[in-house]
């Protein structure tokens, strides 16, 4: 039964991945109905996670909640650390976009109680991240700029240049929103040659369009257009290359040449920092 219940994970994990959302939902939910007693604890626990992500990412917010809760509530249970920061991270986000900056502050600080800094480093680097941009919104814009100073040493102590990336972007914009232009583009250009250097195409997608709106406050209308501009062909690129990936990932799912491995881990995102699966 539990090995049915982590095919459904599986299944649901891999046709979100491929852009079909209902259709995961369903088989998460079928999953949750096999979840019949305490023994499948774990299993249930990642099931309301990741049916609170998919109604997250179509902002439903409220149901989101309600199983990011649930999920909650039975890692407690289990006194599992490390799902604790998952779900405490997770909600960090839903309260930050919904506004709820006391519950986003305490939710932030629970997540950083579970985490064992020395096994999950990146972890950590990461709610820092979501700290940052909860203070940069209430317009705490020096303690923003703490968080990400503290996750940007971290990642570069990991070399990890996706977070460096990530944190350099979110610099960029609260940059961008105390008035500073200058500092944003000397943020956002070390972020855009980064990214340029390790083909992260999506990044230089979004690093375009910041320092598209860095131009506009510095009323350089011209280079802001142009920058925009080219956000928006590399956005075009990248539909185009997703959609021929994915029509080639369900040929290959239909021939059985991909395995469950590839399966196991999946993560996704709503707003502007990442929302973990389990």
């Amino acid at each position: 039964k539990k090995q049915i219940v982590n095919i459904y994970i599986n299944l649901g994990s891999v046709l979100i991945e491929q852009g079909m959302p209902g259709l995961g939902l369903d088989y998460y939910k079928a999953g949750l109905e096999c979840c019949t007693d305490t023994t499948f604890d774990i299993m249930r626990a990642r099931l309301n996670n990741n049916i609170g992500i998919v109604y997250a990412e179509g902002k439903m917010l409220d149901k989101a909640e309600s199983y990011f809760q649930k999920s909650l509530q039975t890692n407690l249970r289990r006194n599992n650390h490390y799902n604790l920061a998952i779900n405490y991270r997770n909600l960090t986000q839903l309260y930050t976009l919904t506004g709820q900056y006391h519950k986003a502050l305490k939710a932030a600080q629970s997540s950083i109680d579970h985490i064992d800094g020395t096994v999950h480093p990146d972890q950590l680097a990461a709610i820092r991240i979501q700290q940052g941009i909860l203070y940069t919104d209430l317009k705490q814009y020096d303690i923003a700029m703490q968080r990400f100073l503290s996750a940007l040493a971290q990642y570069q102590e990991l070399n990890d240049t996706p977070g460096i990336i990530d944190t350099y972007m979110q610099m960029s914009q609260t940059y961008l929103r105390r008035n500073l232009p200058d500092s944003a583009i000397a943020v956002a250009s070390r972020a855009l040659r980064l990214a340029s250097d390790s083909r992260r195409d999506e990044d230089r997608k979004d690093l375009l369009l910041t320092l598209s709106e860095v131009h506009v406050q510095k009323k350089d209308y011209f280079q802001a257009n142009r920058l925009r501009t080219m956000s928006m062909e590399l956005e075009d690129s990248l539909r185009n290359e997703e959609s021929r990936l994915r029509l080639s990932n369900w040929n290959e799912i239909g021939s059985g040449i991909l395995s469950g491995r590839d399966f196991e881990t999946h993560h996704t995102s709503f707003g502007t920092a990442a929302i973990v699966l389990m």
